[in-house]
């Protein structure tokens, strides 16, 4: 695996994989949003969203951790592994709220000027998540699922066993 996306809800776990999945295998990782947000969590436009993954996902190595839909076909595509992190509301709740309070620094995996903090908007995302994005993130799965290596994590054991795994391959 040199093509990693990860693709989950908000408080999934979806940087901590990256960042782990990254030191591991010595691949870059690429938070998406820190690169498809300006300040206030405002989206950059479609076309610049697009450009902006292609380039990533054109590289011989690279992790891309992010759920945004629009972009999850190109991603997905190029990727050898895609890993959907399908964490139950209240682990993802109950992140959030620690993140939030536990996290005195900027985050890397955030554009600057964009909060972490358990907002209206993060609990609005986490409740919606499953109503609004979950559907099409598995039909978008399922376009891949004959041609990738597709993986569906429900629980932190489950990734750590995913990441034991993957080191195991590589010791062997």
């Amino acid at each position: 695996m040199k093509k990693i996306a990860i693709v989950g809800p908000g408080g999934a776990g979806k940087t901590h994989l990256a960042s782990r999945l990254g030191q591991l295998l010595g691949i870059q990782v690429f938070h998406l949003d820190a690169y498809l947000f300006k300040p206030g969590w405002r989206i950059i436009t479609l076309s610049d969203q697009k450009k902006i993954v292609a380039e990533m996902v054109s590289r011989p190595a690279w992790i891309v951790d992010g759920e945004h839909l629009p972009t999850q076909i190109l991603r997905f595509s190029h990727a050898d592994a895609i890993v959907f992190l399908d964490v139950p509301l209240m682990t993802r709740l109950q992140q959030l709220w620690r993140r939030s309070r536990l996290e005195d620094r900027a985050r890397a995996d955030v554009a600057s000027g964009c909060d972490a903090d358990f907002s209206l908007f993060a609990l609005k995302w986490a409740l919606l998540y499953p109503i609004l994005h979950r559907g099409k993130t598995l039909r978008n799965l399922d376009r891949f699922i004959r041609t990738k290596q597709v993986y569906v994590l429900h629980k932190r054991n489950e990734v750590d066993q995913f990441v034991q795994q993957i080191a195991g391959q590589l010791n062997a």
